[in-house]
């Protein structure tokens, strides 16, 4: 085969990708400056948003006051302030191709009111307007401080120091050049790869501490609908929180132990899962790797048991059910537009993978879909503010990593439980970071009342209800957590569905695992990172933030902050990956 044909794909599409970037580069420019109160003060928080535009293009001021906005097509635009407390404003900005203009933002502050209905007790409010059916009060109040530039709290540095991992398995891929890494310190030093474990002994900063409510802030009682909401929490600074992540799939032989042991095999069965029958394949196509190409396994009899959709690796996990079947051999059918190819008699719960070589597969998608699903009942509350923050700046950094090759879009939902003011509240897939973010912002913790939450409605949700890409080189679901669906035998087989439907439509889940929950819980999240072939992630107590966290039964494993993981992750399922010596050798 003349390997010079295989590599004019590859060429031609570098080409096309190494085009469209010096296009984009060509046509739009960069907004950037600092918002700021007229003392000079920052404005953490504020919203810039460029108006008129499709999607909506924006930025929120960091804790210093900073914003930067990209991807601005060359032109004249006005841009519009908000901040909570302030006066809201507009000015004009001239972008040109190519550039970058700088645009410091002043703001005046604007004074809160608040009202007083007989029988009401007036509270000083934040900027919002209250109005009730009987006299009116007007408080004056004056507006929140502005939060220190660069604040880093008392320790002044985030010891950290550098853990091995387990050995992982082998693996047919290899990433290549890793993302561009920011550098906030010392402690995020580039040379430690972004990987760290937080010193035992390090000192808590001063920030981790949980937000002190701002219920006296609020009026007792809501006289009617036409009461403005009152401004979100503070942001909190990101990368506070640490976590840590374990694939259960790249360390297959761990988890079968971990799973058969009289400690905590019980788990499975409670929640009617079985992954011992896994099928690992991986699609190739000449060099390359194939990436969302439809996997699957069927047995003959019974038609289609299991599909998938492979990752930007080319791999796929399939399954013979989530509860397992009797062993046999089956059929593995991969396809990828119009090239189809299939693989017979292969046994379930085989240690190697299964290679499927196609023809003139598809073209790799140059799209990337995220979404957010958070618990936010109020047992989240110790934790939520900290986790909105951290959001932000992974939505911000994998902007910045990957939008210049790759179309991002940003999905979520918040959801609580019955009886509570809603059970799900979702927000579409968008291109615009702006909105996502000013979704993600608006939400708080609250409600609930008991353990179990409306977790499979929120999933049911997330999968169902939200027009997933078609094609995409990854589909990502971060679900954030801390407790898990309510127990019941419908409950479960809805479950159990929706880990199918998941895997079906290549959506890769990446749970959360955040403070308060319990072995069951790990092992459900678990479950749903090897169902899907995602992965599991989890706070840590070494940040000090929130209550205690629950130590996964797993093996040696890295400390990182939670920003820096996620982008990882994300980074882990977009890049643009080679084929191994040792598949190419396994493929002659």
């Amino acid at each position: 085969m003349n390997t010079r044909l295989l590599l004019l794909p590859l060429l031609l599409a570098l080409i096309s990708t190494v085009a469209l970037a010096q296009l984009s580069a060509t046509t739009v420019g960069t907004i950037t400056g600092t918002v700021v109160t007229s003392e000079g003060r920052p404005v953490a928080g504020a919203a810039v948003e460029v108006l008129g535009t499709v999607p909506r293009l924006g930025s929120y001021a960091r804790l210093d006051g900073s914003y930067r906005i990209r991807s601005v097509r060359a032109g004249t635009y006005r841009l519009r302030i908000t901040a909570a407390g302030f006066l809201a404003d507009t000015v004009d900005v001239t972008v040109r191709a190519g550039g970058e203009v700088a645009m410091g933002l002043t703001v005046k502050p604007a004074p809160a009111m608040a009202t007083r209905t007989d029988g009401y007790k007036v509270r000083g409010g934040r900027g919002g307007l209250a109005m009730g059916d009987g006299g009116t009060a007007m408080v004056m109040s004056a507006p929140p401080p502005a939060m220190a530039a660069g604040a880093e709290g008392s320790s002044g540095s985030r010891a950290i120091a550098v853990e091995s991992s387990g050995a992982s398995p082998m693996d047919f891929g290899e990433v290549g050049d890793a993302a561009p890494s920011r550098s906030v310190g010392a402690s995020r030093d580039a040379t430690l790869s972004r990987r760290m474990s937080v010193s035992k002994e390090a000192p808590r900063a001063a920030t981790a501490t949980a937000p002190a409510s701002t219920t006296e802030d609020r009026p007792t009682t809501i006289p009617d609908e036409r009461i403005e909401p009152m401004p979100p929490t503070e942001p909190q600074r990101p990368g506070q929180l640490t976590a840590g992540e374990w694939s259960d799939l790249m360390n297959w032989d761990f988890w079968r132990d971990v799973a058969g042991s009289e400690e905590f095999g019980k788990h499975l069965p409670y929640w009617g899962f079985d992954p011992s029958s896994r099928i690992s394949v991986i699609a190739v196509d000449g060099e390359r790797l194939v990436a969302d190409a439809e996997v699957t396994l069927t047995d003959g009899q019974n038609g289609t048991i299991w599909r998938a959709r492979t990752d930007n690796r080319g791999r796929a996990e399939l399954f013979v059910g989530v509860a397992g079947r009797p062993a046999g051999t089956y059929r593995v059918e991969v396809r990828s537009g119009e090239s189809k190819a299939f693989v017979n008699n292969v046994a379930a719960g085989s240690t190697g993978p299964v290679i499927v070589k196609l023809r003139d597969a598809a073209a790799s998608p140059t799209t990337l879909d995220v979404m957010f699903v958070i618990d936010a009942t109020g047992s989240m509350g110790d934790e939520i503010t900290y986790i909105k923050s951290e959001l932000e700046s992974v939505i911000d950094r994998v902007r910045e990593n990957h939008s210049d090759r790759i179309a991002i879009r940003l999905g979520a939902n918040f959801y609580r439980d019955q009886g509570d003011d809603y059970v799900v509240r979702s927000f579409p897939f968008t291109e615009s970071t702006f909105e996502a973010i000013g979704f993600i912002r608006d939400n708080e913790a609250g409600g609930g009342g008991d353990f179990p939450e409306a977790v499979e409605e929120a999933l049911a949700d997330g999968i169902d209800n939200h027009e997933w890409s078609p094609s995409a080189r990854a589909r990502i679901m971060f679900l954030v957590l801390d407790a898990p669906p309510h127990y019941d035998e419908g409950r479960i087989r809805q479950i159990q569905d929706l880990a199918r439907r998941a895997a079906e439509k290549g959506i890769r889940i990446i749970p959360v695992a955040s403070s308060g929950i319990d072995k069951e819980t790990e092992f459900l999240l678990r479950l749903l990172g090897i169902y899907s072939g995602g992965t599991y992630t989890f706070l840590t107590d070494d940040s000090g933030i929130g209550n205690s966290h629950l130590k996964p039964s797993i093996g040696k494993h890295d400390i990182e902050y939670l920003d820096d993981l996620m982008v990882r992750l994300i980074g882990r399922w977009v890049s643009d990956v080679a084929i191994s010596d040792e598949l190419r050798a396994a493929l002659r």
